[in-house]
């Protein structure tokens, strides 16, 4: 079985989309795709049982059968986050992620775990992306949200690239630059992709 993290620099960058793309091109070649969202900090409450909305959003629309409670197996509550802070949580917060990896990962061919909200969530409570990628040994796609209008001359996106790849080093395996307006596209191809691939 084969895994690819997805994450991202910032947030509302489309990691969900990506994932979801991701998942229903590698279903349409024929493999067997799992998708998991490791830590979520958006609990969601249905039927009494706390679940991540986005990661139940991707099981349905890829007609996965684990139920979607399972999907995220860290979630942050504030209770959960107040008992890391007093240190009164007996929980092994990176032993239940990687339980949750083995178990989504069997038979599969192809697993999916998309990141938290960004490359800085987590570190309160030890399940930032950089340790986790360390402690699964996965390869990290990062995806990066286009902000020309707030960036001199689409600064932020180079410097979302760059960021991603000093923090993630040789595990960042490809970046894709999303939500590219048509009128930038000259830019990122012509100018921003090759200063980038000059900089690996």
């Amino acid at each position: 079985m084969k895994s690819l993290y997805i994450t991202s620099v910032s947030t509302f960058s489309g990691k969900t989309a990506l994932s979801l793309g991701l998942g229903l091109r590698m279903q349409a070649a024929g493999m067997k795709v799992s998708y998991l969202k490791p830590v979520s900090t958006q609990p969601f409450t249905v039927g009494g049982r706390v679940l991540d909305e986005d990661a139940d959003f991707v099981r349905r629309t890829l007609g996965l059968d684990t139920p979607p409670w399972e999907l995220s197996p860290v979630i942050i509550t504030n209770d959960l986050l107040a008992e890391v802070l007093r240190g009164d949580s007996d929980r092994d917060l990176v032993g239940e992620v990687k339980a949750a990896v083995g178990a989504a990962g069997e038979d599969q061919d192809v697993l999916l775990l998309e990141g938290g909200a960004s490359m800085r969530e987590g570190y309160s409570v030890g399940l930032n992306t950089l340790s986790l990628v360390e402690e699964l040994d996965v390869p990290v796609l990062s995806v990066v949200n286009f902000q020309g209008e707030e960036c001199l001359a689409g600064m932020c996106v180079l410097d979302d690239v760059l960021s991603a790849k000093r923090r993630l080093g040789d595990r960042l395996m490809g970046v894709v630059i999303n939500g590219v307006p048509r009128e930038d596209m000259d830019y990122i191809k012509n100018e921003a992709v090759p200063f980038l691939e000059k900089h690996d």
